[in-house]
């Protein structure tokens, strides 16, 4: 993710800036002294994500925040707790308390990176499709035609009845889009379609074209989720 620093307190600045260089999920544009600088900067070098200073001169971390016309990920950087509740109220991804280490911005570098794999995913029609982002072009799948969800390291792969996807998200946003009646999580590695269920064996289910494992913390749940008749 390509990002900036904003921050009036050279020794912050400085420190954010650095940690910024060391971590491999985040490509360094620079940093600001201020909020007109930033604004100026951002006008003609568009980021994906901003370390933002709330207390500043002249224009305020917030100030500058209600001023954005295209809001990336922001990250505010406080001194102060009273500032949390404006990092919800201006839906940012997360705000750091000075002093910081560099475990705690790794956070929510972290946070920020996850946030930007479920942008991957789009949830159209009242939830009959969604859209998924494969090599920069969204293609619709019909979700009457998804057979399973599996993980696959950084990528999570779609298998539906023609063809496979593999996707830039994450296990967690996707089940998040689908619709809690048709699917369910089975394996930290597994969602499935309910529908297209063939059979349960013990602690494998039969799908279509695959037998998937169902782990011990997810085999309650399934068992409430199926249909079943004693």
């Amino acid at each position: 993710m390509k990002c900036i620093v904003i921050d009036d307190d050279e020794v912050q600045r400085d420190l954010i800036s650095g940690y910024c260089k060391q971590c491999d999920l985040l490509e360094f544009s620079g940093s600001c002294i201020d909020a007109i600088e930033a604004s100026n900067f951002i006008r003609s070098n568009p980021q994906e994500l901003i370390f933002l200073d709330v207390e500043m001169p002249e224009m305020t971390g917030i100030e500058f925040l209600k001023n954005l016309v295209n809001q990336p990920q922001v990250v505010l950087i406080t001194g102060n707790k009273k500032y949390a509740l404006d990092a919800y109220d201006n839906n940012v991804v997360d705000y750091l308390l000075k002093p910081i280490s560099y475990a705690r911005f790794l956070k929510s570098v972290n946070k920020a990176s996850s946030m930007k794999k479920g942008e991957h995913l789009v949830v159209t029609n009242l939830a009959k499709d969604i859209y998924v982002k494969v090599d920069s072009i969204l293609e619709k799948i019909t979700l009457s035609d998804i057979i399973y969800i599996e993980a696959a390291v950084d990528y999570i792969q779609i298998k539906t009845k023609e063809k496979n996807y593999l996707v830039n998200s994450t296990m967690k946003s996707i089940i998040e889009s689908l619709p809690s009646g048709d699917f369910i999580r089975v394996h930290r590695s597994f969602i499935i379609a309910i529908g297209q269920i063939v059979k349960i064996d013990g602690n494998l289910i039969e799908m279509e074209s695959k037998v998937i494992p169902i782990s011990r913390s997810y085999k309650d749940n399934v068992m409430k989720k199926i249909n079943l008749i004693t």
